[in-house]
């Protein structure tokens, strides 16, 4: 479940970005109810890149149902605005190939050569991670603004007919543009 909702988050920075510089996320924060899931996630900078790696603990077979959901967001004048919905979506439909998402089913094969994550639903108890992901940024469509950008997803699972929150996942990146890029690159240490 980690896997997913962090997959989610990377959708979402795809969705809104092509990009006339270079993407870089800038943090990633989770929390996630103990119950259910115990995640932690790193990110660091190698030769300019940043890599991602995360690791969730899922504590319990998960039978019902996992839906995510979420939103992009941009900054203006100092407030998140969102400008994208991401939809409920079942993850037990996406991934029992009931509801079709041909760029979600591209990104998590891609993610999912980068570790370990759900292959099937119901969501069994277990050791879930990536390491050392990249965002491929060849893979970002066109002409997003560079600007500051939040993508938040949440899981929710059906208690007795109450949606139930088990992990939260809260993404920034920023799209730097190229002229911005060398200046920035020069001042970073690593």
């Amino acid at each position: 479940m980690m896997g997913k909702a962090l997959i989610i988050t990377l959708f979402g920075f795809l969705a809104i970005n092509q990009v006339m510089g270079r993407l870089l996320v800038t943090n990633v924060h989770m929390d996630s109810h103990p119950d259910y899931i115990k995640s932690t996630v790193q990110l660091k900078k190698v030769n300019g890149h940043v890599l991602v790696s995360g690791e969730g603990y899922v504590m319990q077979d998960i039978d019902s149902d996992i839906t995510v959901s979420g939103n992009i967001a941009v900054l203006n004048n100092g407030r998140y605005e969102p400008i994208l919905r991401i939809e409920p979506l079942s993850f037990c439909k996406f991934i029992n190939g009931k509801r079709k998402s041909p760029i979600l089913k591209l990104i998590w094969k891609m993610v999912s050569k980068f570790g370990r994550l759900p292959q099937s639903c119901p969501v069994r108890k277990g050791h879930y991670f990536i390491n050392d992901f990249e965002l491929d940024e060849g893979l970002i469509p066109a002409l997003a603004p560079a600007a500051d950008y939040r993508v938040e997803v949440q899981a929710f699972v059906d208690e007795m007919g109450v949606q139930k929150q088990i992990h939260k996942v809260i993404a920034h990146a920023s799209i730097i543009p190229e002229e911005e890029e060398t200046d920035a690159s020069s001042d970073s240490q690593e």
